[in-house]
């Protein structure tokens, strides 16, 4: 997601390329920036990463292994996979908002699952080789997050 490109009337959000490379067994993570030039261009996207400490050292172990995600106002609540079935719940800080749309997405961006609710679920199948998540909420608040995948299908970099 590049924030800029939405002031200068593109789609700054590439999510076909990255569900392109995913789908090519390339495990690749997603990045937000805001790519500001003008001050109305700052904090309007943003990299959540779920690191023990704010070290370098923790902050990178918790980028290279994907343990973050991409927001431009919604933060995670619960993301849980417990080897079969991934749940997740979005929300929106300060807000009494608690529905969001979720889309499950896979295999050449293809939409798994889609629902509209407080929290939402997907049970995997052995097809699935890759497995990421949308949210989306009022005034276009996103989040998108890493994908979990299937062992032996992806290999690390």
């Amino acid at each position: 997601m590049n924030m800029l490109i939405f002031r200068l009337g593109g789609s700054g959000v590439a999510t076909d390329k990255w569900d392109s490379l995913l789908s090519q067994n390339k495990l690749v993570w997603g990045f937000g920036n805001d790519d500001f030039h003008f001050w109305c261009d700052l904090g309007r996207s943003f990299n959540y990463i779920c690191s023990q400490s704010n070290d370098y050292i923790s902050v990178k172990k918790a980028i290279d292994c994907g343990s973050f995600y991409v927001s431009s106002g919604l933060t995670l609540d619960e993301f849980k996979f417990d080897g079969k079935t991934l749940k997740i719940r979005a929300c929106t800080p300060r807000s009494y908002i608690s529905t969001f749309q979720y889309r499950f997405l896979g295999k050449n961006g293809r939409i798994l699952k889609e629902n509209f609710g407080e929290c939402a679920e997907y049970t995997v199948t052995d097809d699935d080789t890759y497995i990421r998540v949308e949210a989306y909420g009022e005034q276009g608040f996103t989040l998108f997050t890493q994908p979990i995948y299937k062992k032996g299908v992806f290999e690390r970099p």
